[in-house]
C-alpha cells in the first residue's frame, strides 16, 4: 500500500522540488544524486536550478530508486531561461 505523505508529497511538489525533498530525506548530496542517475553532477546542478528539464531516462531512473510513479516526475514544471 502507498505511504499517504508520499503521494502528498508527489502531487503537491513540482519534480524538482520532489527530487530536492527526495536527496534532503535520503541525506543524498549531488555526487550521489549523479551517480544513480548516471550523469554528471554539473546536469544534476542543472536540473535542480531549473536550467535543464527531465528526461525520460532520468525519470525512469528516478523512478526505479525511489519507488515512486511517473506521473511524480513527469509533469509541467517552469525552465529557467
Amino acid at each position: 500500500m502507498e505511504n499517504n505523505l508520499d503521494r502528498l508529497l508527489e502531487d503537491e511538489l513540482n519534480p524538482i522540488e520532489l527530487i530536492v525533498h527526495l536527496m534532503e530525506d535520503h541525506k543524498l548530496e549531488v555526487k550521489d544524486m549523479a551517480d544513480i542517475l548516471s550523469i554528471s553532477e554539473e546536469f544534476v546542478v542543472d536540473i535542480l536550478n531549473y536550467k535543464i528539464g527531465l528526461s525520460e531516462a532520468i525519470i525512469s531512473r528516478l523512478c526505479f530508486r525511489f519507488k515512486l510513479r511517473e506521473s511524480a516526475f513527469n509533469r509541467p514544471y517552469k525552465l529557467q531561461s
